[in-house]
């Protein structure tokens, strides 16, 4: 899978059928990546906090600020270590429209001391074994292969 790197962000996170994915980095707060023939959008956004942050308060501060509205009923509902080091919240949804098209969401609130992340993906398809293998691939290999970029930290010197 094609790797695309936030320099606002300081992370990457890969795209299966790389080239096909339309990726704004700029345009607003959050990275936005679309790609049209799944009807898949990726949404990513980090953000720093004056006080020291948990999963929960990231979610708080996450749907304060318009992101991450639950859509559907819920298939998954997990805590993880990831990135490494995150404390992580992920909950996953399915939901099917009048029409009998479906829509899986994966959401992820992770926290680390001062950091928030949000991540959302979303798809759709008159299948929901389609958009269920979606959900699978992206909280395996989208949000599960995100990678922050390393950071030093600046010591004293005495």
């Amino acid at each position: 899978m094609a790797r695309f790197h936030s320099a606002r962000f300081s992370l990457s996170l890969p795209f299966p059928d790389g080239p096909r994915w339309r990726i704004d980095d700029h345009k607003t707060a959050m990275l936005r990546a679309t790609h049209a023939a799944t009807e898949s959008v990726v949404e990513l956004v980090m953000w720093h906090e004056e006080e020291l942050m948990n999963r929960a308060k990231c979610e708080e501060r996450a749907r304060e600020k318009g992101f991450g509205e639950r859509a559907g009923d819920e298939v998954e509902d997990e805590t993880a270590q990831f990135p490494a080091g995150w404390d992580t919240r992920v909950w996953i949804g399915a939901e099917q429209d009048a029409n009998k098209t479906s829509t899986g969401h994966l959401f992820a609130f992770a926290s680390f001391i001062r950091k928030c992340l949000y991540f959302h993906f979303a798809t759709k398809n008159a299948s929901i074994a389609v958009v269920s293998d979606r959900l699978a691939l992206a909280r395996l290999r989208v949000f599960g292969e995100v990678r922050l970029d390393s950071f030093d930290v600046a010591r004293e010197k005495h």
